[in-house]
């Protein structure tokens, strides 16, 4: 009789893959209007759209985090070059 384990990862690589660096947005996006882009692919635990304090204005690139890996995947998959508000986006983990 043979024993097999399963071993399921967490941590700091299980989250790496979950989360997406999102570039060249445009700096009126909200996150809102990331999340209803995003949301579609997969259950989101978080939208962190970079801001200058200063102004408060866009610096032009957030970070989404999916609850599930695969849901990342699929996202990275479609959304990287895709047009959104007149920009083409990089994304990538």
């Amino acid at each position: 009789m043979q024993c097999v384990a399963l071993v399921v990862r967490s941590g700091p690589i299980l989250t790496l893959k979950r989360r997406l660096y999102v570039g060249s947005l445009h700096f009126n996006l909200t996150e809102s209007d990331i999340k209803q882009v995003f949301e579609p692919f997969g259950e989101l635990e978080f939208v962190d759209l970079h801001k200058d304090p200063v102004t408060g204005r866009s610096k032009g690139y957030c970070f989404v985090q999916y609850k599930r890996v695969e849901d990342a995947r699929v996202a990275l998959e479609q959304m990287d070059g895709f047009e959104l508000a007149g920009r083409t986006v990089s994304v990538s983990h």
